[in-house]
Parts: structure tokens; C-alpha cells; sequence
């Protein structure tokens, strides 16, 4: 597994300064959506190099090569549902050392703060979009499904932006989470957007690999 997470981020290695560049864009343009600014960065990011993967890979036919060589399609599954933790966790340093600079430097700027509920809710939504997608690529491939996860892309940012509004609008929901959040720990609040969206991973894991042992190609 972890050779076939090290060939998905050698196939990127000249998009992550690419994804820098975009970090930096979205840390100042986003710095007015708090932590829903984070996750949504992270996600787009995520979006960005998890496919770009997936695209290259079916350019170069290296699917086709994977499937001839003596390794489990199980764990060829696996391994694309772990790279997107591994991107992530790449993409949070991105950002956490993109506000480190711009702290030592003393810029006039302002960006979006670096915390364990964005880090956590970054997880959930990355997690949620990819579970809702690699399906699709198990099944169709990456330029069959392409359009169908693009789409599927704009509609969770149009939805994230959605429930901010409406959040916005129903000030005392607001403030009753804001209360039960404030009872539980960091470590709790990040378990309760983490966990749901781990268990429907798993579940899309199984679709993918049950889809994946009858592609043909």
C-alpha cells in the first residue's frame, strides 16, 4: 500500500507547487469564512490532487498495469482511499506553514485561523466528497466520471455556502451549537465531525472495491 500512496504523490510532484500558489490565493480570499474557509481550501486542494492522480493514471494506463501485476485489488482500493488522508494531512501543513511565513513576516494580511475544529471539519468534508466519488471512478474510470465529479464538486461548495447562509440566518441554532461545543474538548468536537463521515467512507470502500472486481478492462 504504501508504494502504491508514494506513486500518487510522485505523479504530482510538479502540481504541489501549483497547489501552494492556490493555498496561498485561497488563505487571503477566504480569511472572512473562519474555519469554513479552511475546510473548503482543503478540499478544493484535495479535489485537485487526488484526481489529477487518478488522471494520470489513466493517461498512462498504469490502471491496466496495476490490475496485471500480483496485487489484491483490495488493496489497490485501499490505497486511493488513504492517499486522500495523506493529501490532507500534506495540504494542512501547506496551509499551516503558509501562516507560519506570513506571521514571521509580520504581513498586513489576514487569513483564515488555523484550528483543530477547521483542521477536523477539513478531514469530514475532504472524506465525505471522496466517498461520494471514487465510486464513480471505480466503476466508470476517471474520464467516464469526470463531468459527474465535477459537477458533484460545485454542489458541495454550493452547499457548504448554503448552510452557511442559512446558519446565518437561525442565530439562535447558532448559538445553542456554539454552547454544546463549548462543553466538550477539542478532541471530542473533532471525533464528532471525523467519525460519521469515517463510517461512511468505509461503506463507499466497499461499493468501490465491489464495483472495481467487476470493471473490466
Amino acid at each position: 500500500m504504501y508504494h502504491l500512496i508514494k506513486k500518487d504523490l510522485l505523479v504530482q510532484k510538479r502540481a504541489l507547487l501549483l497547489a501552494l500558489c492556490l493555498l496561498v490565493w485561497f488563505s487571503l480570499s477566504f480569511s472572512g469564512m473562519g474555519i469554513a474557509g479552511l475546510s473548503l481550501s482543503v478540499l478544493a486542494v484535495t479535489y485537485f490532487l487526488t484526481f489529477g492522480a487518478s488522471a494520470s493514471d489513466e493517461k498512462n494506463h498504469s490502471d491496466r498495469l496495476l490490475v496485471s501485476l500480483p496485487v489484491r485489488k483490495s488493496l489497490i482500493v485501499a490505497a486511493k482511499y488513504m492517499s486522500v488522508y495523506v493529501i490532507v494531512a500534506v495540504t494542512l501543513f501547506l496551509v499551516y506553514f503558509i501562516q507560519l511565513v506570513i506571521k514571521f513576516l509580520q504581513l498586513p494580511v489576514a487569513v483564515f485561523p488555523f484550528t483543530l475544529e477547521g483542521a477536523a471539519g477539513s478531514v469530514a468534508a475532504s472524506t465525505l466528497y471522496c466517498a461520494l466519488s471514487f465510486p464513480l471512478i471505480f466503476k466508470y474510470g476517471y474520464m467516464k466520471s469526470r463531468m459527474v465529479n465535477f459537477i458533484l464538486f460545485f454542489l458541495t461548495i454550493g452547499g457548504s455556502s448554503f448552510f452557511l447562509d442559512w446558519f446565518q440566518e437561525n442565530a439562535g441554532l447558532i448559538q445553542k451549537i456554539k454552547e454544546f461545543f463549548a462543553e466538550r474538548s477539542d478532541w471530542e468536537t473533532a471525533a464528532l465531525f471525523v467519525t460519521p463521515a469515517l463510517v461512511i467512507y468505509i461503506l463507499s470502500y466497499c461499493l468501490s472495491l465491489s464495483f472495481y472486481r467487476k470493471r473490466e478492462f
